[in-house]
């Protein structure tokens, strides 16, 4: 079983990079968070589905990196309440974007629920990194 596991991400990921690559050229590149959709009614392609998972993983690296600033910057009880704070929003966002415990999206739509709730959660730190500055 981890064989094949091993086997299919090993087959899939350089497959999903260059369809991230090629979605990602045609549409500004790198870094513009948007990724090419295909005319109406035809299927998302592999490229468009990985530029989407491309975005979410950059925006989930962002907020790990100001969740660290924020937590590095709060006293000890607010950190205990930050934390406990954030594993609830996990629970509510993978929820309500259809994702069960330990499983990974597999759908385009998961992927752009998960990018928006992250995206909405990283405005909510960078603002208590924002008032905690103003506060000092």
């Amino acid at each position: 079983m981890m064989s094949k596991m091993v086997f299919s991400l090993v087959v899939a990921l350089p497959i999903l990079a260059l369809g991230a690559t090629v979605a990602q050229g045609r549409n500004g590149g790198e870094g513009s968070g948007a990724c090419e959709v295909p005319d109406e009614g035809s299927a998302v392609s592999w490229g468009v589905a990985s530029c989407s998972a491309n975005n979410f993983h950059d925006l989930d690296k962002q907020l790990n990196e100001r969740y660290k600033i924020l937590i590095n910057r709060l006293s000890m009880q607010d950190k205990l309440e930050i934390r406990k704070s954030e594993r609830e929003w996990i629970v509510f966002r993978n929820e309500k974007c259809g994702i069960k415990l330990n499983e990974n999206p597999v759908a385009n739509v998961q992927v752009e629920c998960l990018s928006s709730f992250t995206r909405r959660r990283l405005e909510w730190i960078n603002d208590k990194i924002l008032h905690l500055s103003g506060s000092r």
